[in-house]
């Protein structure tokens, strides 16, 4: 979640993870955001479209598509933001204040399941080769056959 209103930033994350049982990073600027998104496997981002900073939600949003594939949904306090193409194009979903929080939350639990469904490229797990199963005929080096 990345907000600069301390009490909205608090109200979205507390939600998201105790009514959605949601894992929940918060951020108050885009940089901080973007340095999360770094870190972190991050599976969806909650943006305000008004961040008091050089670079607004709708920029930020931008800069999130460029790095991972994730939902990205926009929070506004201007309705009229919520009909332009852009933030059709690149939002997963858009609300305008007051915000109901029971309405993001499904839409983030529909767009969390959406996205796990879509097939993901992970190379196949790699075995370490001091790992190997020993074979059933296996002899261990200090163990001798009788004569």
């Amino acid at each position: 979640v990345v907000e600069d209103e301390p009490v909205i930033l608090d109200l979205c994350s507390r939600w998201m993870h105790d009514k959605g049982g949601h894992d929940v990073l918060t951020a108050s600027t885009p940089e901080q955001a973007l340095e999360l998104l770094e870190k972190y496997p991050i599976e969806l981002a909650i943006l305000d479209a008004n961040l008091q900073n050089e670079k607004d939600g709708l920029h930020l949003c931008l800069d999130i598509k460029r790095r991972k594939s994730i939902p990205v949904l926009l929070l506004t306090a201007f309705a009229n933001l919520i009909t332009l193409p852009f933030v059709a194009n690149n939002f997963n979903g858009a609300y305008a204040k007051p915000y109901h929080m029971r309405g993001i939350l499904e839409r983030v639990n529909e767009l969390l399941d959406h996205h796990a469904q879509v097939p993901v490229h992970r190379p196949s797990p790699r075995r370490h080769p001091l790992h190997k199963k020993p074979t059933p005929h296996h002899r261990h080096p200090h163990k001798h056959s009788p004569r």
